[in-house]
C-alpha cells in the first residue's frame, strides 16, 4: 500500500500492528498482528517479517538490562538506557518498515515480567533527561519517578537543576517542588478563567 506525499513522492502508509507471544507454540519469538485489509499483499508480508525479526533480536538487549537491573535496583541510568533503546527500536521500525506496535508497553512489560507503569517512566526518564545530566546527579531512581510526574517541562528542567546544584537532595524536597507547581499552576488557571469571564 502506497500513498503520495506533499512534495508528490510516494511514501507507504503506516501499518499499525499489535506485538504478541503465541500462546501454544513452543517457539520463543513474538509475531506482529495486523488487521486483513493491511496483510494482503506480498510486499507487506516481507515489511512485517523484517520488522518481527528486528524486533526479536532486539529483545535481548531488553532482557539484558532488565537482569542488570534486577541486581541493582536503583540505578537510574541502566533504566534510562533501557527506555531509550525501547524508543529507539520503535522508531526504527517505524521509519524503516512504516509500521507502529500500538502495545508496546504492555508488550515489553509482558516480556520482562514487569508492570507497564515501570516501562512508561524508563521511556519518559529517556524522552526528558539527558544521560549525561543523569550521570552528574548521581540520585537513585525513586527520586527520578518524582521528577518526571512534573508535567510541565520548564518546572522539570528547574526541578533537576536544583538537584545538579544541590539545593534539593531528598525525595521529600521533590515533593514539595511538584506540589508548588501544581498550586501556581492551578492559580495560573483560575487567573485566566477570571480574564475569560470579564471579557465577556
Amino acid at each position: 500500500m502506497t500513498s503520495k506525499s506533499e512534495n508528490g513522492k510516494i511514501t507507504r502508509n503506516m501499518i499499525r500492528v499489535v506485538v504478541k507471544k503465541p500462546s501454544n507454540s513452543k517457539n520463543e519469538a513474538w509475531v506482529f498482528l495486523v488487521s486483513i485489509a493491511d496483510a494482503i499483499s506480498s510486499s507487506t508480508y516481507e515489511r512485517l517479517s523484517e520488522a518481527e525479526r528486528f524486533y526479536n533480536r532486539s529483545q535481548q538487549k531488553w532482557l539484558d538490562l532488565a537482569s542488570q537491573i534486577k541486581k541493582n535496583k536503583s540505578n537510574a541510568i541502566l533504566k534510562w538506557k533501557l527506555g531509550r533503546d525501547i524508543g529507539q527500536t520503535m522508531k526504527i521500525i517505524e521509519k524503516r518498515w512504516a509500521i507502529e506496535i500500538t502495545n508496546i508497553v504492555g508488550a515489553v512489560a509482558e516480556l520482562l515480567g514487569t508492570s507497564r507503569s515501570f516501562i512508561r517512566y524508563c521511556m519518559r526518564a529517556s524522552e526528558r533527561i539527558r544521560l549525561k545530566d543523569l550521570e552528574k546527579m548521581r540520585i537513585n531512581w525513586s527520586k527520578i519517578q518524582e521528577v518526571l510526574d512534573i508535567t510541565d517541562d520548564a518546572k522539570m528542567l528547574e526541578c533537576l537543576n536544583l538537584i545538579l546544584q544541590g539545593k534539593i537532595t531528598k525525595d521529600s524536597e521533590i515533593r514539595e517542588f511538584k506540589k508548588k507547581c501544581r498550586s501556581e499552576a492551578a492559580q495560573k488557571k483560575n487567573g485566566n478563567f477570571k480574564r475569560k469571564i470579564f471579557q465577556a
